[in-house]
C-alpha cells in the first residue's frame, strides 16, 4: 500500500526556490565585491597623489635683497630652518607677491648648510622651484639654511609687507614643510618728477581768475609713479609761462603737499611747474580770466 500525503512536490520546490535564492545571494556578493574594488581604483590616484597634509612649519623664514627698490634687478638670500629633513635631491620652491617677475632668474646656489649644485626648474612671474642636485647630503632638521639666486625684477608699485611663501619638497614635488617670510618691503625709487593736480579734488586743475587762490596737490614720483616719500623737507620752485604764480617755492612734507597758489596775469594755457633737482613736471592746462576792474591805468 502506498500513501502520498503531497510532500513531494512541495519539497521540490523548496529545493528550487533555496538555489535560486543562493545563485541571488551569490551574484548580490560579487556585485558588492565589483562596486567595492571599483571605489578602491577609482580613488587611488588622489590617495597617491595627495599632498600630505601634516606638512612640517618652516621657521625663522627671512629676506633680504641687494636692491630693494620699485622695478630694481636684485639677488635675493631667502634663509629658514626646516622642521624636516631636506633631502639631497629634495625641491626649494619659492612664491612671490604678484608684480614681481622671476622669469630672469639664472643664478642660484645654496646658501649655509646646503652644499651641491642647484637647478632652475620652471622659473615664472612669480614662482620659482629650485632642485638639489644630490650632490651633497641632506640638510637635517633643525639646521639654519637657505638660497641665493638672482636676478628678480621687484614690483614696481612700492609697498611694505611683501610675503614671501617657501616650500621644501621630496623629488617629486610632494610638500615637507612650508611657511612664510617675514614682510619685507619695497621702496619707491630716486625723483623723476613732480605731478601737480587740484588740491580739493585731485583731479585737473580747472580754469581760474587772477588773483583768486587755489589749491594745488604737488607730489615727487619716481619713474613707476610711486611717491618718493624721501623728498621731504625739500623745496620745489614754481612758475609758470608768464612768471605769474605765486608763492614761488614750496617745501614738501614725505614727498607731497598741498599749497594755495595765484596766478596775477590773465592767459590762455596756462600751467603751473614744478621743479628741483634737475627734474620738473607741469599741472594740465588751464585757462585764467581777468578778475574785476580794480583801477584804470593812464600813461
Amino acid at each position: 500500500m502506498h500513501f502520498n500525503f503531497g510532500f513531494k512536490q512541495p519539497a521540490r520546490e523548496l529545493r528550487l526556490a533555496l538555489r535560486g535564492r543562493a545563485r541571488a545571494n551569490f551574484w548580490q556578493q560579487h556585485v558588492r565585491r565589483i562596486s567595492a574594488w571599483a571605489s578602491i581604483l577609482f580613488f587611488l590616484p588622489a590617495v597617491a597623489f595627495a599632498q600630505p597634509e601634516n606638512a612640517g612649519a618652516l621657521s625663522n623664514v627671512t629676506v633680504l635683497t641687494s636692491s630693494d627698490t620699485a622695478g630694481g634687478l636684485a639677488t635675493y638670500t631667502v634663509s629658514f630652518t626646516p622642521a624636516t629633513n631636506i633631502p639631497a635631491d629634495g625641491r626649494i620652491q619659492l612664491s612671490f607677491p604678484t608684480g614681481f617677475d622671476l622669469s630672469n632668474v639664472i643664478v642660484a646656489s645654496g646658501a649655509a648648510n646646503m652644499g651641491g649644485g642647484l637647478t632652475l626648474s620652471s622659473p615664472s612671474d612669480s614662482v620659482v622651484v629650485l632642485a638639489r642636485d644630490g650632490s651633497d647630503k641632506s640638510v637635517p632638521a633643525g639646521t639654519p639654511t637657505g638660497v641665493i639666486f638672482s636676478i628678480v625684477i621687484n614690483r614696481t608699485t612700492a609697498k611694505s609687507g611683501n610675503l614671501l611663501k617657501v616650500e621644501t619638497q621630496d623629488v617629486l614635488g610632494i610638500v615637507i614643510d612650508k611657511g612664510n617670510s617675514l614682510g619685507f618691503a619695497i621702496i619707491p625709487g630716486a625723483l623723476h618728477h613732480f605731478t601737480l593736480v587740484d588740491g580739493l579734488s585731485g583731479l585737473n586743475i580747472t580754469n581760474k581768475r587772477a588773483g583768486d587762490n587755489f589749491q594745488v596737490l604737488i607730489r615727487a614720483r619716481d619713474a613707476f609713479d610711486n611717491i618718493v616719500t624721501s623728498f621731504h623737507n625739500k623745496t620745489v620752485a614754481l612758475d609758470d609761462s608768464m612768471h605769474s604764480v605765486a608763492p614761488k617755492n614750496v617745501t614738501l612734507s614725505n614727498g607731497a603737499a598741498t599749497a594755495l597758489l595765484h596766478l596775477t596775469k590773465a592767459q590762455n594755457n596756462a600751467r603751473v611747474l614744478a621743479s628741483a633737482n634737475s627734474r620738473s613736471g607741469a599741472s594740465n592746462s588751464f585757462n585764467v580770466t581777468a578778475n574785476d576792474l580794480a583801477k584804470f591805468a593812464l600813461s
